[in-house]
């Protein structure tokens, strides 16, 4: 797969560069990579992330973006775009337009993310909504995967290959960030430096990770639960180092939280994935203490949910004259209309 910005020298190359996520370049295309190293089943999705592209002075012309696809075993791609006019801060990401047009904000910046979906090859089908299922007896919905926690539990705030936990402030030695993602349930997590109530807290990682929630959890003893941020904003980034450089971009934005039970978690949606090499949470107040306390928080990659046939519907069990040897769906025989329901699954 190659693409092009259509209209005079604009263009992208995939190379070697951008962020590959279940996929891998191979012969100068992307494609999704096999579930085992013998297998014929390729992973259900894959995510490609072009690195941020500086259109120049053309940006004002661009008009589509030309996906040139090769397709087998009916699999399919998404491919979006968001845009910058300072290469840092981006607009949301957009999917191209039926007709391959561009619609994010034309701006001298550019990224391009292209989503693959594997075809027959895999044992299910990936789909974009679960309201294609309703009230039909013939399919439904299953979690094919469900999203992980990115952040390993953590014994120190380098402990990790994955990268580095961090916070502007800490109590003390006893109070670390690492505290916050080591899985503590013995005694209290992280805490700011004594008097000091406005706090941040997050991980760095080594590589851009995806994600779709995150989880914030209440201090363990009732006593500091008051402790905990009561506004906040969920902050990401790409080019901090230590989490306390950098740029940031806003991805949520939380008020007036607060927590009847301790040692309690609250997973918070955010509008779309996103994708940043680092995520924080920055707040300003909590609910009542003199200082702030966190005693979790994680980052959770997007569910992917499926449907199937259903393989124990009512019919199973209801032998009748309907029933046939050959030529039916689970040895019922169907009319057209109920066919349908079947076949009108709208997948990607």
């Amino acid at each position: 797969m190659s693409s092009v910005i259509e209209q005079k020298d604009i263009g992208i190359s995939i190379g070697t560069g951008g962020s590959f996520s279940n996929t891998e370049l191979v012969d100068g295309k992307i494609q999704l990579k096999k579930s085992t190293t013998n297998s014929d089943e390729y992973v259900p999705m894959g995510l490609w992330t072009s690195e941020v592209i500086n259109i120049g002075d053309n940006f004002k012309e661009y008009g589509k973006l030309l996906i040139d696809k090769t397709d087998e075993d009916n699999s399919s791609i998404r491919a979006s775009t968001r845009s910058s006019n300072n290469g840092t801060v981006f607009t949301p990401w957009a999917v191209i337009g039926a007709d391959d047009s561009i619609l994010s904000p034309k701006n001298q910046f550019m990224q391009v993310r292209i989503e693959l979906y594997a075809g027959s090859k895999v044992k299910t089908v990936a789909i974009s909504s679960a309201d294609i299922v309703g009230n039909n007896e013939f399919v439904e919905e299953i979690v094919y995967q469900t999203g992980a926690r990115l952040v390993p539990i953590l014994t120190s705030n380098t402990s990790s290959s994955e990268g580095i936990a961090f916070s502007e402030t800490q109590f003390s030695a006893s109070y670390l960030p690492w505290r916050a993602f080591g899985n503590v349930t013995t005694n209290e997590s992280y805490a700011t430096a004594n008097g000091t109530i406005p706090g941040r807290l997050g991980f760095v990682f080594n590589a851009n990770k995806s994600i779709k929630q995150y989880v914030v959890k209440s201090m363990i003893s009732p006593v500091y639960i008051n402790s905990m941020p009561k506004d906040w904003v969920l902050q990401g980034s790409n080019d901090t180092t230590t989490g306390l450089n950098g740029n940031w971009v806003d991805l949520d934005r939380q008020i007036n939280q607060s927590w009847a039970t301790a040692n309690t978690e609250k997973t918070y949606t955010l509008p779309e994935t996103v994708n940043y090499k680092a995520y924080r949470l920055s707040w300003t107040t909590n609910n009542g203490y003199s200082y702030s306390g966190v005693g979790g928080l994680n980052f959770i990659s997007e569910s992917i949910n499926n449907i199937q046939l259903k393989r124990s519907y009512q019919y199973n069990m209801t032998p009748d004259a309907t029933w046939s040897e050959t030529g039916s769906l689970h040895r019922k025989k169907i009319t057209r209309d109920e066919w349908l329901r079947i076949d009108r699954m709208e997948v990607e």
